[in-house]
């Protein structure tokens, strides 16, 4: 039974438009590409943080207790820690196919997640220092990372099921 579905997916490689092909990356590969795309992240968005905050100390920039604007500011330290780690896990275990398929999406993602919990831990709130266009609100090099993972992941899902529809 396992040879037919392998035939199958062999097949379905070679007539399937890209987007719909199989991802035959396995899923050690998957997870080295995503812990290599999160370390990256991380490594950026602190650096960022570090040049911003230590080269213009006083200047604009916000330490930001909540998650995107300030939602949340009310909640303890630990308390939102602890909430954004479950929320992380869920968020990982929900849609674990995908981000096996897509692995520099999800790195892009846990990366922001990860370097902004980080930023909790050491100073109590998030480090915000990019302004927002034609708000006065700031976010961080995670912040946009995790957006960016999130507008992706819509988007390739979009494209899926534009192109599934079309097909019908």
């Amino acid at each position: 039974m396992e040879d037919k579905k392998e035939a199958a997916l062999r097949m379905m490689e070679h007539t399937a438009p890209p987007q719909l092909q199989e991802n035959t990356v396995s899923q050690s590969t998957a997870l080295v590409q995503s812990a290599a795309m999160v370390v990256l992240v991380i490594a950026l968005d602190q650096w960022s943080k570090e040049v911003f905050f230590g080269e213009r100390a006083g200047s604009a920039g916000a330490l930001n207790p909540g998650v995107s604007f300030g939602i949340g500011s009310s909640l303890a330290g630990q308390e939102m820690n602890l909430f954004l780690i479950v929320l992380a896990v869920t968020i990982a275990w929900w849609q674990r196919a995908y981000f096996v398929k897509h692995p520099l999406l999800a790195g892009l993602f846990f990366g922001g997640v990860f370097s902004n919990i980080l930023d909790r831990i050491q100073f109590g709130a998030v480090r915000d220092w990019l302004p927002v266009p034609g708000l006065q609100l700031y976010n961080n090099l995670a912040d946009w990372a995790i957006f960016a993972s999130w507008a992706l992941f819509l988007g390739v899902a979009l494209i899926k099921r534009t192109t599934h529809d079309s097909e019908k």
